[in-house]
């Protein structure tokens, strides 16, 4: 079938949501700003502009000064793209050499992960309107950066599960409001270093969410606390590594407004 358009953009999953009779997080599944113009009302501030830098394309927005959620619009001021920063000297000493500079990329003194909703080449150049976001979606896939230049190590994820059988990405649980999670190349005795920081959601065949899973404690509001208990829930193989090394933090990003209608169902 068609794929249902991304019609908008929400972050922070509440692991409790799943559970009957615990309170929720307030600020869970919270709306972004798709346009820019927006995001300065809400608060964001410009972090670089499209020649502003040279790992990542796009006009970069911040809030407080909080690199766990950075907006990217594109030259019309539309939403073209999101990243995460984390301090590069974390102690636990995550991110390891090997997940540098593919995919965390260095900017100050912080490591980013970023994915796109288009093409990074067109970011800057973007003719589209708000109209055209409106009546297709936010974006027409998406595109993680895999490297140091936004333009030659875009690698595009696969839209539809049907295509992911062919890669390492390996299906991991299904949850309610989430989906179908897929992570990277996961085994039992895997070296957390190894630990790929994206993960995949796809509710009845086509991608929906998607999450940075990062091995280290990182504060932020707008970061999600992962409890151990919580690893075979998202894991159909869970990493012995997890388990010795303290606590991940992870942060959701939905694509859809129709988060309550992800079911773990095939159609």
């Amino acid at each position: 079938g068609q794929s249902p358009k991304w019609n908008d953009l929400r972050v922070t999953w509440d692991h409790n949501a799943t559970e009957p009779g615990l309170m929720g997080n307030p600020s869970a599944f919270a709306h972004l700003p798709l346009k820019e113009s927006d995001a300065i009302i809400d608060g964001y501030m410009l972090l670089t502009d499209c020649s502003g830098s040279a790992n990542f394309v796009g006009r970069r927005y911040w809030r407080n000064n909080d690199p766990a959620l950075v907006l990217i619009y594109d030259s019309q001021g539309l939403i073209a793209g999101i990243q995460t920063g984390i301090p590069d000297n974390l102690p636990n000493g995550y991110p390891t050499r090997n997940l540098k500079p593919r995919p965390f990329v260095l900017e100050g003194n912080l490591l980013f992960v970023t994915a796109y909703f288009m093409e990074p080449s067109k970011i800057c150049s973007s003719t589209r309107t708000e109209a055209q976001m409106i009546s297709e979606g936010i974006g027409s896939g998406l595109y993680f950066q895999n490297g140091p230049n936004p333009l030659t190590d875009a690698v595009p994820v696969p839209s539809e599960e049907s295509t992911i059988q062919q890669t390492l990405w390996g299906q991991g649980k299904c949850v309610p409001r989430l989906g179908h999670q897929y992570q990277y190349n996961v085994r039992k005795d895997m070296y957390c270093e190894e630990l790929a920081p994206l993960h995949l959601m796809y509710d009845r065949g086509h991608l929906v969410a998607f999450a940075w899973f990062f091995v280290s404690d990182i504060q932020s509001p707008v970061f999600e606390k992962i409890p151990q208990t919580m690893y075979s829930r998202m894991f159909q193989t869970v990493p012995d590594c997890l388990y010795t090394m303290g606590q991940v933090t992870s942060l959701h990003i939905f694509l859809t407004d129709q988060y309550n209608e992800i079911t773990c169902s095939a159609k």
